[in-house]
Order: C-alpha cells, then structure tokens, then sequence
C-alpha cells in the first residue's frame, strides 16, 4: 500500500487496534517525525453519535494531560476522500483522527 496522506502526515500501515479505532503509523511529512495516528473505525461507528462524541472526549482529556507518561496530541481532523481511496477503504471518508507523539 501507498502512503496516505491525512493533514499534514502520511500514513504507512496500521500497527495497533482497539473497539473503536485503528491506530497507524505515519510521518509529518515536512519534518519527518515518527507519529501514531488513531482513526475511528466504520461507518457504522460515524452513525452512532456517541461514538464520535466518545472520540472527541478522549482527545481532549488526553490533551488536558501533562504528564512525561502521557503522550502529546498534534493534530485532529477528519479523514478526506483521496485518504479513503488510497487506503483501499481501510479508512472511512469523515471519520475523526487524532494524531499523537509516537511512543515505541
């Protein structure tokens, strides 16, 4: 698979997975720094407005922690239709991301 481009990252292959997201690895893609990205999962997920809402939720508590155990929030947004398309549908088009320190 190609790299998929979501904001300013691209993405290179899902590396983890949870009830409601799949998380990739990915890259900035001007300053080259090793990312995680969580994508919610499905479009029956994107139907469910608790889902979204519970997304959402998690990012801002997770960004309202300060803590050297806790790993940082970059960015958040929603996916766009050519990330759908280049990932073979593994991506929802309008499903929320959030992209995070990568931590290994």
């Amino acid at each position: 698979m190609d790299l998929v481009p979501v904001g300013a990252f691209d993405l290179s292959q899902p590396i983890g997975s949870g009830g409601t997201g799949v998380v990739w690895k990915g890259r900035h893609r001007d300053t080259g720094v090793l990312v995680a990205v969580k994508v919610l999962r499905g479009v029956d997920a994107l139907r469910d407005r608790v889902v979204p809402n519970s997304f959402h939720n998690e990012v801002r508590a997770i960004a309202a922690l300060d803590h050297p155990g806790i790993v940082w929030i970059y960015d958040v947004g929603e996916i766009s239709p050519e990330a759908r398309e280049l990932s073979g549908g593994k991506l929802a088009e309008k499903a929320p991301y959030f992209v995070m320190e990568y931590a290994s």
